[in-house]
């Protein structure tokens, strides 16, 4: 995948070559999203900070994956010395010392920076697997940073809440896809107490948009570009994204919109846990 692959300023999905080439810019900033600290501490891309995923969620207004308040992100990124002018690499990978692939973590932390203001991020396709499978350097070393300054905003107009999804509901020009689970979607798995799906929603899975021999790499584009015809998202006025605790939905929603270059795509972050709470929502376990 070429690194100039994306029109948008805003994210980018680059590759191996692009990051080592651009490994010391001064004006980027390497942040490593391996699942466990330990992971970090054996191995990373040279002058990487560590953020783990979990950083940006929490319980809020009873949902237990909340994202934290966009005020509260300026300071982890101040903490690493980010100004707002720099650009920000993010990458995972499957830990050697966890022994885990947290393929969703690298979207995580780059949507979460994406919804609160932040410009010019830069996912490291193929992540630190793809990166060691090259020989490529890595280190030990633990950079230090000048404290920063960065003032968020939180983008709106990417949001949408559960008043606006029962209204999708009998909207034929809009559309809910859930990214979870084929068990989950159909009830036959997951944590909820009413299993199932929101009415209508039609579901999509990782494994169709991330390659099976790297879960921390994309499929090629003209597969994942196939996906709109396939479920019928071409002449969709909005295309509304959601999971059970938006882990899932934030790979889905950041390549449709940033790699597909989708400008009606919008993110229901309360998802499966907020709708399922509410007994006067109703509920299906059916496939769409």
């Amino acid at each position: 995948m070429g690194a100039d692959h994306m029109k948008s300023d805003d994210l980018k999905f680059v590759n191996t070559a692009w990051a080592a080439e651009h490994l010391a810019d001064d004006d980027l900033i390497i942040i490593d999203s391996q699942a466990d600290s330990h992971d970090y501490i054996i191995e990373h891309l040279p002058g990487a900070f560590y953020f783990n995923e979990n950083l940006f969620r929490l319980s809020a207004d009873g949902i237990p994956n909340s994202f934290i308040a966009e005020k509260a992100v300026e300071s982890h990124l101040e903490n690493i010395g980010y100004t707002g002018n720099q650009k920000i690499l993010i990458y995972g990978g499957t830990g050697k010392a966890s022994k885990e692939s947290s393929k969703n973590a690298p979207f995580m932390t780059a949507y979460s920076l994406y919804r609160a203001g932040v410009e010019n991020i830069y996912i490291l396709d193929g992540g630190l697997n793809k990166w060691r499978q090259e020989n490529r350097r890595v280190e030990k070393e633990y950079p230090t940073a000048s404290r920063g300054s960065f003032k968020s905003e939180l983008r709106h107009d990417l949001l949408v809440d559960m008043d606006h999804v029962k209204e999708a509901l009998s909207d034929q020009n809009k559309i809910l896809v859930d990214v979870r689970t084929k068990g989950a979607y159909l009830a036959k798995g997951g944590p909820w107490a009413r299993a199932g799906h929101i009415p209508g929603a039609i579901n999509i899975l990782l494994d169709e948009i991330l390659a099976a021999a790297n879960p921390f790499k994309l499929k090629p584009q003209a597969e994942i570009e196939a996906l709109i015809d396939k479920y019928g998202l071409d002449n969709k006025e909005e295309i509304i994204i959601y999971c059970g605790t938006s882990h899932n939905a934030v790979v889905l929603f950041l390549v449709f919109k940033f790699l597909l270059n989708l400008d009606n795509i919008r993110f229901y972050e309360g998802g499966y846990t907020e709708w399922s709470i509410f007994p006067e929502n109703l509920v299906e376990k059916a496939a769409n």
